[in-house]
């Protein structure tokens, strides 16, 4: 036969209250709401604030002063054979560049004086570019190539602000 066991089982009877089961939930998402609050507002505080737009100064009358600080003049136009890719390509083009108002008759003065170096120098550079570079949206290699033959030419770098290539025309030459 076998032995009772005469310990008595105890059975577990402890039921948890619905109200106690959502106790520590709702705590926890109130210190979250709470830290929250206060960091929010901790920021605003002590924060720097917006920015102020560009647009405000015009406005105020900071940016009244009109007059263009520079000026486009033409630069060279012609015509420069690329023949890199193993293709003859003949690029027609015509550069412009951005010179400060003050030096804008200097800047004439030499591009005028200096015009064939400066076109020679301008087409070595177009004949001397490698196809990706002539195929660039912005012909930023080009455009980087000629401003710096352009700036040692004048003999100054500050002349030309920016360099501006408003005509870029490629078209094959061997048929």
């Amino acid at each position: 036969m076998p032995k009772e066991d005469s310990t008595p089982q105890v059975e577990n009877t402890e039921s948890v209250s619905p109200k106690r089961k959502l106790l520590l939930p709702a705590v926890v998402a109130s210190a979250m709401l709470v830290e929250g609050v206060a960091i929010f507002g901790a920021v605003k505080l002590f924060g720097p604030g917006p920015d102020r737009a560009l647009a405000m100064d015009t406005i105020a009358g900071v940016g009244a002063d009109l007059q263009p600080k520079s000026v486009e003049m033409d630069i060279a136009d012609f015509k420069a054979l690329n023949e890199k890719s193993g293709l003859t390509f003949v690029v027609d083009i015509s550069v412009s560049a951005k010179v400060p108002m003050d030096r804008a008759e200097d800047a004439e003065r030499l591009v005028e004086e200096k015009s064939k170096t400066i076109v020679d120098r301008l087409t070595l550079a177009v004949r001397s570019a490698e196809p990706n570079h002539l195929k660039e949206e912005d012909l930023a290699t080009i455009r980087r190539k000629m401003k710096f033959e352009l700036d040692k030419i004048l003999d100054d770098d500050t002349i030309v602000e920016e360099l501006l290539i408003t005509r870029f025309q490629k078209f094959r030459a061997d048929f």
